[in-house]
């Protein structure tokens, strides 16, 4: 079987879920219309939508996330089916993986329609930096504006994996 990226990446975050004590069971997760390749359930009772970054990009050596609207449905389905839903964001040339709620993902991209006359895009960009000896900083832009945010995030570098197995 062919190996893709994809599965060299998603499995740095598979693997640190199924080396946590409280790991039970991980599966792909399925849509009505399929399989995804980049979203799973773990322990029955977590959705997580897996993306990765190659490297660091501009000024503020930013990672970038791309979230099309079946990245953002797919997330949505999870919050709704499942007790937690969470997107988890490879980080690769930093070696850390940062993860944030599908309730930080909504928020960000509810804030970007309304700062945008309330249009849908068709995908938004969740930008991460990953700055030694520092929490992650997730962000999303203001629409048209570069480099002025909307909203940031700070998220603890050791949040992942435990975040997926708290009660």
């Amino acid at each position: 079987m062919k190996i893709d990226k994809d599965h060299m990446y998603h499995g740095a975050a598979l693997i640190q879920i199924i080396e946590h004590k409280s790991y039970r069971s991980v599966k792909t997760y399925g849509s009505r219309r399929g399989k995804s390749n980049c979203t799973f359930l773990v322990n029955g009772e977590t959705g997580i939508l897996i993306k990765y970054a190659s490297s660091p990009r501009g000024r503020a050596d930013e990672y970038s996330f791309t979230f099309t609207q079946a990245h953002l449905r797919q997330l949505k389905a999870m919050g709704r089916d499942f007790r937690h839903a969470f997107a988890v964001l490879v980080c690769i040339d930093a070696a850390e993986i940062c993860v944030l709620s599908h309730e930080q993902i909504n928020d960000f991209v509810v804030l970007r329609k309304e700062d945008n006359r309330n249009q849908v895009e068709p995908q938004y960009q969740i930008k991460v930096t990953a700055q030694r000896n520092r929490k992650f900083r997730a962000y999303i832009d203001a629409p048209n504006q570069k480099g002025l945010l909307l909203k940031e995030t700070k998220v603890s570098r050791n949040d992942f994996p435990k975040v997926l197995f708290r009660r």
